[in-house]
């Protein structure tokens, strides 16, 4: 009976030793963006204008110093005499075209970003002074009353 209550009294004194473990945890952030960016382009062009024809009629009598003009479209065509020589005269307005091409590009790009943290916490054990010293000397009172108590039950010989 001795022995027993002498190995509960040194397990409960010297048991106290709790540690708290290391945690490691992995924290991940997954970000997922699309991008999307438009650009408009000129590209120069070349253009053809088709052909373009005019006929006028008239009597050699119905020609005087007065023109007769004809216009279709951009093209204008006159005829007039002067004397015995009969003038035949041909514009065409000016032609004025402007073109821009426009090309759209677009452009699209994903992306996946994927962060891993790992966070790794090391707890150091730390028991101040004065708890140290508050703990022995509790000990030390509760070792006080036991051995007192082991007297009083244990007659000396």
């Amino acid at each position: 009976m001795r022995i027993s209550v002498f190995i509960i009294l040194v397990i409960f004194l010297t048991g106290c030793n709790a540690r708290k473990p290391v945690v490691d945890s992995v924290t991940t952030t997954t970000l997922d963006s699309t991008y999307v960016k438009e650009r408009i382009i000129p590209r120069d062009t070349l253009i053809v204008v088709p052909a373009d024809s005019l006929q006028l009629e008239a009597r050699i009598e119905d020609i005087t110093e007065k023109a007769i003009t004809k216009k279709v479209n951009r093209l204008r065509i006159s005829l007039r005499r002067e004397g015995d020589k009969i003038i035949a005269d041909c514009h065409e307005d000016e032609l004025l075209l402007q073109i821009a091409l426009l090309e759209k590009e677009i452009e699209i790009r994903k992306e996946l970003y994927v962060e891993q943290k790992t966070t790794i916490n090391n707890f150091v054990r730390y028991v101040p002074k004065f708890i140290k010293y508050l703990a022995w000397l509790g000990g030390g009172v509760i070792l006080f009353f036991i051995i007192k108590i082991v007297l009083k039950f244990v007659k000396p010989i």
